[in-house]
């Protein structure tokens, strides 16, 4: 197998687990986790394979490996950015019926306008 292709799995599978890890110990749930929560982990897996799969067969030439790793780095660092600011409040984990300890107050656009700052919105 190429070193791309194999550099290519290494990031794949690095940046994959981060998230999974990341998604585990980040996200908060009362009682337990949700069924329709509990599929989105299967297609998470089930993803994670795909890709997998499709990087051992791949060909992948220098413009390629630098285009892919700069998108798992880049989707790996937002997620990692999203945790940070959360970590005060964590979020909920998805289709959870409990109650968001966490509301956005301010914006920084108007949804009805995206194209100008919205002040118009109270402090909380």
């Amino acid at each position: 197998m190429p070193a791309a292709n194999v550099v290519l799995m290494l990031l794949c599978g690095g940046s994959l687990a981060g998230h999974a890890v990341a998604a585990k110990t980040h996200f908060r749930t009362i009682g337990r986790m949700p069924p329709r929560a509990k599929i989105l982990v299967l297609f998470f897996a089930i993803s994670a394979a795909v890709n997998l799969a499709a990087l051992a067969v791949a060909t992948v030439d220098a413009r390629r490996l630098v285009v892919a790793a700069t998108g798992y780095g880049v989707s790996l660092g937002l997620f990692g950015w999203a945790c940070a600011v959360t970590r005060a409040a964590p979020l909920t984990v998805a289709f959870s019926r409990d109650i968001p300890a966490h509301r956005q107050v301010k914006a920084m656009y108007d949804p009805m306008n995206l194209f100008r700052l919205n002040v118009n919105i109270p402090p909380a």
